[in-house]
């Protein structure tokens, strides 16, 4: 459930259900400001990972549309720098895992 709606936002915009603040799950609404904030400040191929303060901001704007909670969003504000180390650390790991499983690939 959580996963199935973390694309779900509390004015009812999201998809693919357009489901509303009272349909949304706390756990549903974490993984939506989980994967925003993952979203914003990981790498990727085709950009850097935005600043602290940018996510914030950003993060911050959903809050004031009625996009995402306010209340977790809150406590990944509170609490930023250890919640981004263990992003960094978690993404950092499996991407060793994936270039130790592809070194092992057949040729």
């Amino acid at each position: 459930e959580w996963a199935s709606n973390h694309h779900e936002r509390l004015d009812g915009s999201g998809y693919p259900f357009h489901l509303n603040h009272e349909q949304l799950s706390k756990g549903a609404r974490i993984m939506t400001v989980a994967d925003v904030f993952t979203a914003m400040m990981e790498e990727r191929p085709y950009r850097k990972g935005l600043s602290k303060m940018e996510v914030l901001n950003i993060i911050q704007k959903m809050v004031e549309t009625a996009s995402i909670d306010g209340d977790i969003f809150n406590l990944l504000k509170n609490n930023f720098d250890e919640i981004n180390s263990i992003r960094y650390t978690v993404q950092e790991n499996a991407m060793k895992a994936y270039r130790d499983i592809m070194r092992n690939q057949p040729a």
